[in-house]
């Protein structure tokens, strides 16, 4: 689409760039720039004469109205292009439209303006006084309703916007960068918060609707404030992460057995994933000795590296550290019986879900090869 701003550079007499013709939008847009140019022209002479302009705002809007519902932006457009060719059949040629159509188009404009725009002057049409001043007014609203005519097609394209995303340190290293690199492959133009976090700052976030979507731990998840975001549950099973210079790090599965009195990291004792381990090793008769406790899994990835300890931990982070351990100092091997972590996908209730939000909802639940909940995307 050619823009109106780039015709204004133009130096050829016949340019062949198509005028784009716009809808509703392009003739409410015109008409409110035009006629609020006038009322503000209008209001500082009456300020300037000692009037008082207050009594008459009734009635001036009332017949702003009316302004308004005649105004027809092809006949703006035909203005223009005459202003900027100087002559009907360049005109003509500019718009796609015969010789009679524009001249149509003008006099119709002038009749409801109430005076003469062009003038012919040795074969060419020169603008009048007050249509030189009219053609800077109609160029600018123009230019104005190109920049809005590209916002209206870049929002149905989902090109523009933003996203605001919150999550743990795991997921933020993996998991969504995964997940923006296809999102963002056909979307040049969008603008992507990625902000980590505790999971109960996360939760306390998406509480006050200050994000588009959030990534929590699902103990996190507080009920206190529920009714101010929707939860979507997801789990993976976890790891056992143990320095590759281990004697079990040759392993293919690690069993409770092996691990029996070893000192382990894990997060605090009311986790998810360390109540788990708890009953895993009670039931096996095996001992857990929780040595370390850590509130982050990276901290603790930090102290297995060393050879301290082992861990129990979700595969999102596991893989994330993995990107980041060039020298393959941890491990990452199968533990059964098989443990889950429990996280969930957080969506503000209060304000609107955007459709951007909503593609990239539908993205990241398809990760997961779950269903895209009805009554949450429609």
């Amino acid at each position: 689409m050619c823009h109106w701003k780039a015709r204004l550079a133009l130096a050829g007499p016949t340019p062949t760039t198509q005028i784009a013709r716009y809808d509703a939008a392009r003739y409410l847009m015109v008409a409110g720039i035009l006629i609020l140019a006038s009322k503000r022209s209008t209001q500082n002479r009456a300020v300037n004469q000692g009037i008082d302009f207050s009594d008459n705002m009734k009635e001036t809007d009332t017949a702003n109205q009316t302004r308004r519902n005649r105004i027809n932006t092809r006949r703006l457009e035909a203005f223009y292009a005459v202003g900027l060719t100087g002559t009907v059949s360049a005109a003509a040629e500019m718009l796609h439209l015969t010789q009679p159509a524009v001249s149509k188009q003008i006099s119709n404009l002038e009749k409801d303006i109430g005076y003469t725009l062009f003038r012919r002057t040795a074969g060419r049409l020169a603008m009048t006084t007050e249509a030189c001043y009219l053609f800077d007014e109609v160029a600018s609203a123009l230019g104005h309703l190109d920049t809005l005519w590209d916002a209206m097609h870049q929002l149905r394209r989902l090109n523009i916007g933003e996203l605001a995303i919150g999550t743990p340190p795991g997921p933020s290293f993996i998991l969504i960068p995964q997940l923006l690199q296809s999102f963002i492959l056909d979307r040049p133009d969008i603008k992507i918060k990625l902000l980590a976090g505790t999971s109960q700052n996360i939760q306390k976030q998406i509480s006050l609707q200050q994000l588009d979507l959030a990534i929590v731990e699902y103990s996190a998840v507080s009920t206190a404030n529920s009714t101010n975001y929707r939860v979507i549950p997801l789990s993976v099973n976890c790891v056992c992460a143990i320095s590759n210079e281990h004697p079990l790090a040759k392993k293919s599965i690690i069993t409770p057995r092996d691990l029996d009195g070893m000192p382990a990291v894990t997060l605090e004792p009311e986790h998810s994933v360390v109540r788990q381990q708890k009953l895993i090793f009670k039931r096996s008769r095996f001992v857990l000795n929780p040595r370390y406790e850590v509130s982050l899994w990276w901290a603790g990835l930090g102290l297995v590296r060393q050879g301290l300890c082992y861990a129990l931990i979700d595969r999102i982070n596991a893989e994330a550290f993995q990107i980041i351990d060039q020298k393959k100092s941890i491990k990452f091997i199968d533990f059964q019986p098989e443990i889950i972590y429990e996280f969930a996908i957080l969506i503000p209730t209060i304000k609107p879900l955007s459709a951007l939000t909503e593609e990239f909802l539908k993205l990241l639940i398809g990760m997961f090869k779950l269903p895209t909940p009805n009554d949450l995307i429609t």
